[in-house]
């Protein structure tokens, strides 16, 4: 796996934090998620190919303050 920029966490435009990372896969490499509720996101890269990954999460809104 080859991470060309590390997961960050920073300040959205729509008033919330995210965390964001790009990666990428090699051939063989596996990058598998799985989410709280049970679904989640597995990939295996093929030979002869680089699957790229540009990963974004948001994880807390702001408070609004008044």
């Amino acid at each position: 796996m080859k991470v060309w920029k590390p997961l960050t966490k920073y300040k959205k435009q729509r008033e919330e934090w995210a965390y964001h990372c790009d990666f990428a896969l090699e051939e063989g490499e596996r990058f598998e998620l799985k989410l709280p509720d049970g679904t989640g996101i597995k990939e295996v890269c093929p030979e002869g190919m680089i699957y790229k990954f540009h990963f974004e999460i948001c994880v807390e809104p702001f408070k609004i303050e008044k």
